[in-house]
């Protein structure tokens, strides 16, 4: 006997309407799911940077965060920025190098192996050591190309001051920067000019170079553009590696000539940058990223797609999608929050600064644990502003040389016992580790001394440049 089946009015079995039902049911269940999961990520709350709070953090739209950015008296977008950015009222050193700039650019580089030191493979002399002849004349035939060039900015006075080169930052990530370029290789170059004119010392060539070349590094000073300060910061340690050479060069040839050597050791300091003169930089720079990322907020996806990439993000979600999505919203607020923080910590001053260090790594890994793409993209990493803060080290470390030198011939060529004696006839003040806030570290014996910066938050980072070392009654050795 056939068991009876009871059926529906669609002619389904109840049995086959029920295993229907089980599965219309857990169909409804996964899509509420994906649904929940979706709007969790685009509209879920909002994920502040941890242990920080200010009045820009708590403004919960961009648009008042902006309002209260530009009531501070910084820029807001990229528009904005491009007029923060001001050319000086007198002279404009960057109109004063920039044709230079574009000569040098298109300019051959050492050949592949060359032993010349910051553009080739060569190595700087230790202290105490003078140039091989190799070196020596690889510099002097590649220095032979730059010679109509170099001869007309020698016959200049060099222009010590911040500049405005003809950038158009309104374009924001895409502003187009090309004289960075050419000011690499000609500080490079000017500074080869100083080592080949200067292998016994200081002299009048060898100052003048020195000078141009702090001039070039000092024209970008202003500029909030990150890659422009850390070139500038490049280029700091290869002057404080060329300095460093010349005053060890100085102290071994200079006896005969100690008026003169304390000629040039004066113009020296008196017209490089000061002590603090770069303790703004920091934050100028961090201002400048800040409005560059505000202004993204105002792109339409497609532009954000093409600055940020066309491809996938980690978890494979295309950009063009998520920057349509409100998810990019929150994303460019966690930025903004974290560069208010960013800059009110440069502000500070230092050692208050290096705090930045570790604090940025911190937050690029919030970043990508609340999955702000973009924020984990564009955010600055904590080596970068190291970098920055080792060019502040390295400036007070060239002041603090200059100055020892200075009492040094004023001694009978004893330096001091401690950098505080050169308070106040060689120094304003004393010169303090940005990284520690103390006095830079200062060691000394029979026949030299170096001037140190500690940077032990830094040293993790890869950080090399910590000293100058001057060996003051040693013979010069040649290689």
């Amino acid at each position: 006997m056939k068991p009876i089946v009871k059926t529906g009015p669609n002619g389904l079995s109840n049995q086959d309407g029920s295993v229907l039902r089980i599965f219309l049911y857990v169909f409804a269940a996964l899509f509420l799911l994906v649904i929940f999961a979706v709007g969790w990520v685009v509209w879920g709350p909002y994920h502040q940077p941890k242990g920080y709070s200010s009045p820009v953090v708590k403004a919960a739209r961009l648009e008042d965060k902006a309002r209260l950015i530009r009531a501070q008296g910084d820029p807001a977008d990229s528009t904005e920025l491009n007029a923060w950015y001001k050319t000086p009222s007198g002279q404009n050193s960057a109109m004063a190098y920039g044709q230079y700039l574009e000569v040098v650019r298109g300019m051959p580089s050492p050949m592949k192996g060359s032993p010349v030191p910051f553009l080739g493979r060569g190595d700087m002399p230790v202290p105490g050591e003078s140039m091989s002849r190799n070196m020596s004349d690889a510099i002097e035939e590649y220095l032979a190309d730059y010679s109509d060039i170099l001869n007309e900015l020698m016959a200049l006075e060099p222009v010590i001051a911040r500049g405005r080169y003809p950038a158009d930052l309104s374009r924001g990530f895409e502003a187009l920067l090309p004289h960075i370029g050419g000011l690499r290789k000609l500080h490079q170059v000017l500074c080869l000019r100083a080592l080949a004119t200067g292998e016994k010392g200081l002299n009048a060539d060898s100052t003048r170079a020195l000078l141009h070349a702090a001039a070039l590094s000092e024209s970008i000073a202003s500029e909030p553009i990150m890659v422009s300060q850390l070139q500038r910061a490049s280029s700091g340690a290869v002057m404080l590696s060329t300095l460093e050479f010349l005053l060890n060069q100085e102290a071994a040839h200079g006896q005969d000539k100690e008026h003169e050597q304390g000629k040039w050791l004066g113009i020296l300091a008196a017209k490089l940058p000061g002590l603090e003169s770069h303790d703004d930089v920091l934050a100028r720079v961090l201002v400048g990223e800040r409005a560059a990322l505000l202004g993204v907020a105002n792109l339409p996806p497609e532009r954000v797609a093409q600055l940020f990439g066309n491809g996938d993000f980690n978890d494979g979600q295309s950009t063009g999608i998520y920057a349509r999505s409100k998810m990019i919203r929150k994303d460019i607020r966690f930025l903004i929050d974290a560069y208010d923080q960013y800059v009110n910590l440069a502000r500070q001053g230092f050692p208050a600064a290096t705090v930045l260090i570790p604090l940025m790594d911190e937050r690029s890994e919030e970043a990508r644990k609340n999955r702000y793409f973009l924020a984990a993209q564009t955010l600055v990493k904590g080596p970068i502003v190291g970098k920055l803060i080792t060019d502040v080290a390295q400036t007070r470390l060239i002041q603090a040389a200059l100055a020892t030198e200075r009492y040094r011939l004023d001694h009978s060529g004893r330096p001091p016992e401690k950098l505080e004696a050169l308070v106040p006839n060689y120094l304003a003040k004393s010169p303090l580790d940005p990284f520690t806030g103390k006095v830079l570290a200062y060691y000394r014996s029979d026949d030299n001394y170096s001037i140190e910066y500690s940077g032990k938050l830094f040293r993790d980072h890869g950080r090399t440049r910590t000293s100058i070392q001057i060996r003051y009654s040693a013979p010069v050795k040649a290689r």
